[in-house]
């Protein structure tokens, strides 16, 4: 008898360990979904057509990335156009595994087309939900001299982003010496893990008493930086007058406050919302076999309506690559702009997510 229940036992154990097998299978497939295909390329240099593919591979996972969140982010989720770089790079932690489904090498380009499989929830975790913004001050007095609220305009500008659905981060350095385009050149970004770098130069001055009241006005001139490049993205100078008061000290902090919340502002309305509306497409060209046939495509196309940067890479007379910059409501246009350039004549022969491939006719 006791032999009889102790089988029945292991025979229950072994059921429930099946079925918490199953479950959890159903889970895992259930989380990886059904996939993303996207394609990517990589450009062989010193003949290393492995290290290319690698590269390839990576770029494909990045726009497999890119189109996931784009449609499906989590809950509440915004995808936005500034944090594509910042999210490409932390790629690898949301991917749950990937198929290679295709590879192919043109003269010096390795092309690849990957299935990618995502972890549901991954945005959230590793904080790529939100732009991240760092920003930097220097706040100054009439004299020139260092103000005794110097960090007000700063908090401006935080509290600004801060409600605009920004987050704003604490620098590990200096970022102010980045005021000087060339101090990028031959270095690294000095912060990779954000989308933004804000430097604002700031100047109060006393604009007069009246009856015991003293007003201060700030000018800011403000540089938005996108990290990595160094590239300017917006300039601009603000002004804004504080509340008037009896104490000095009062009114020039309310002036730099109020400039750095107009600051903060203008952030959002012109550099968010510009680059949300601006999109990015490749073109892989085969068949223009001289660079100034592919100059003559970069010309023909920077003409059309809604494109604003063509950028060429002739790679070979067998492939030239076209990184497009164009307003998002004209991006299912580009074939058509293509086919129809007046200089050079182009066919579109196949279609992929922000990757066009074209030939000559």
């Amino acid at each position: 008898m006791k032999r009889a229940i102790r089988t029945v036992f292991i025979l229950v154990l072994f059921l429930m360990g099946g079925i918490a097998s199953l479950t959890g299978a159903c889970f895992a497939e259930r989380d990886k979904g059904a996939g993303i295909v996207a394609e990517g390329l990589g450009i062989i240099r010193d003949a290393d057509a492995r290290r290319a593919k690698e590269t390839a591979i990576e770029d494909a996972l990045g726009m497999a990335l890119d189109e996931y969140l784009a449609g499906k982010g989590g809950e509440g989720f915004v995808y936005r156009t500034l944090m594509a770089p910042r999210i490409h790079a932390r790629g690898k932690e949301m991917i749950d595994s990937y198929e290679l489904i295709d590879e192919a090498r043109y003269d010096t380009v390795y092309w690849v087309k990957v299935k990618a499989f995502f972890k549901e929830g991954a945005v959230i975790r590793h904080d790529l939900d939100m732009i991240r913004v760092l920003v930097e001050t220097d706040e100054r007095s009439g004299q020139g001299t260092e103000t005794p609220g110097s960090s007000l305009c700063k908090t401006g500008i935080s509290e600004s982003l801060s409600g605009g659905g920004l987050k704003v981060v604490e620098a590990r350095e200096p970022l102010m010496k980045l005021w000087e385009e060339k101090a990028y050149e031959g270095s690294k970004a000095p912060a990779p893990d954000v989308d933004l770098i804000v430097l604002v130069k700031a100047q109060s001055k006393e604009k007069g008493e009246y009856g015991g009241f003293t007003a201060f006005e700030t000018n800011a001139d403000v540089k938005v930086l996108k990290p990595g490049s160094g590239e300017v993205v917006a300039t601009t100078r603000v002004t804004a007058t504080g509340e008037r008061s009896q104490d000095k000290a009062a009114a020039l902090d309310s002036s730099l406050l109020k400039c750095g919340k107009e600051v903060g502002r203008y952030i959002i309305d012109k550099v968010v919302q510009n680059a949300d509306s601006i999109a990015s497409c490749r073109v892989m060209i085969r068949g223009v076999r001289k660079r100034g046939w592919a100059d003559k495509v970069v010309d023909a196309l920077s003409e059309e309506e809604g494109i604003h940067k063509v950028s060429s890479r002739f790679e070979s007379s067998e492939l030239t690559l076209l990184d497009v910059q164009l307003d998002k409501d004209v991006m299912e246009k580009l074939p058509y702009y293509l086919e129809h350039l007046k200089t050079v004549n182009l066919k579109v022969v196949r279609e992929s997510y922000r990757l066009i491939e074209a030939q000559t006719r």
